[in-house]
């Protein structure tokens, strides 16, 4: 952890300043009369207040990492599991942007030949309305009605003959229109996706 090293870096340099001082003291001398037990017990009387000064410090400065120490655990513990929590909305969501590419990929063939659309499984459809968001759960459960009313719609026309891509008959402007809308969905999903895979502690 930085503020531990930052800890046992300042413990150093006093340690070294102490050290250095002694030694000075060591190198110099010490009048007799004034140290008899020697250049220690001399410097220990002389410089008492900087030596209660410096313990002092590095009391603050331990508990001071210890507490920053905690407070970062503590925070990584939340990160986990407030990301743990969102782990069925993310599966669910995964799932549905699956399904709504499943629509993309056949889109071209939907709109020019009346072909049916995939229906969500039901599974699908409990995760997402159970954990997700409303305006996603409501607006797949519009698109999941629409899909069904489309594929029991009557498309003979389409399927024997073709018909236009352009939007220009209903049968391509309601399609057109709704696999936008599932475009649209998917696009959002993803997004939300990157929000939730952004609050991944493990990738911090």
């Amino acid at each position: 952890m930085a503020a531990s090293r930052g800890f046992w870096i300042f413990v150093g340099v006093e340690l070294l300043l102490i050290g250095a001082l002694l030694g000075s003291l060591s190198a110099t001398g010490v009048d007799p009369a004034n140290a008899p037990h020697g250049p220690i017990e001399y410097a220990v009387n002389r410089y008492q207040t900087l030596i209660t000064g410096v313990a002092a410090l590095l009391a603050a400065f331990w508990t001071t990492s210890t507490v920053l120490h905690q407070i970062k655990t503590s925070e990584q513990h939340h990160a986990q599991q407030r990301f743990a929590a969102l782990a069925n909305e993310l599966d669910a969501l995964e799932g549905l942007v699956e399904y709504l590419d499943r629509i993309e990929t056949i889109r071209r063939y939907v709109i020019s030949h009346g072909r049916d659309m995939f229906e969500p499984p039901l599974n699908l459809t409990y995760r997402v309305s159970m954990h997700t968001s409303h305006r996603v759960s409501n607006a797949f459960s519009d698109l999941v009605a629409r899909v069904s009313d489309y594929n029991q719609s009557d498309r003979t026309a389409e399927k024997l003959y073709g018909g236009p891509t352009d939007g220009t008959s209903r049968h391509s402007a309601l399609t057109i229109d709704l696999t936008g809308s599932a475009k649209t969905l998917a696009d959002f999903a993803r997004e939300r996706i990157a929000v939730i895979n952004a609050m991944d502690p493990s990738k911090a």
